[in-house]
């Protein structure tokens, strides 16, 4: 697992990358403007990120399986977008779920599935969600379609890295003004 220093960095970076991806639409106001343009490039750069911080996490094992989640990400909403032909706002077909919403999603649940919650971490899931939005914003996909898409990537990232990080659990605890505390620990 990479340290403190090295979780810094990464956070460093990706906010880095999403301060280059507003630059180059221009001024915030005018990103508003393109949307789908904005869609377009997240649904690259945040699984790209989450490949970048898998390897950086876990060398090889860490880049095989968040490569095998985004690939089996793609391959999974292809079959569903043949199976279903959901209609897309715009009058196109094949909506369900969002392709670019899964695929930067992918990349969140990677990263998610090997170093829980960090600033990275929330930086890519961040990064998913504008990417939805992007989505439903140009017409391309519904508030279903992309929450599915968003759904189906962030599961199959997650699942298919989690066994990088062994000791993960979650943990819950209720306490009183006195420190006692009622607590309950799942590992996993």
């Amino acid at each position: 697992m990479c340290d403190h220093m090295e979780r810094s960095k990464m956070t460093r970076c990706f906010v880095a990358l999403l301060t280059l991806v507003f630059l180059a639409f221009g001024q915030l106001p005018a990103l508003a403007a393109d949307w789908e343009g904005l869609g377009n490039v997240l649904q690259f750069a945040t699984p790209a990120y989450g490949l970048y911080a898998s390897a950086r996490l876990n060398g090889r094992a860490g880049l095989r399986a968040c490569a095998t989640a985004v690939g089996v990400t793609a391959l999974s909403t292809q079959a569903l977008k043949s199976a279903i032909d959901a209609p897309r706002p715009n009058g196109g077909t094949r909506g369900f779920p969002s392709g670019h919403t899964s695929a930067a999603a992918a990349g969140f649940g990677c990263l998610l599935g090997q170093q829980g919650w960090s600033g990275a971490t929330i930086a890519l899931g961040a990064s998913s969600v504008l990417t939805a939005y992007s989505r439903v914003k140009a017409g391309r996909h519904t508030a279903g379609q992309t929450a599915a898409g968003f759904l189906l990537g962030s599961t199959v990232g997650y699942f298919a890295t989690r066994h990088l990080r062994p000791n993960m659990a979650l943990e819950a605890g209720l306490y009183s003004q006195n420190q006692v505390s009622l607590n309950w620990r799942v590992a996993f």
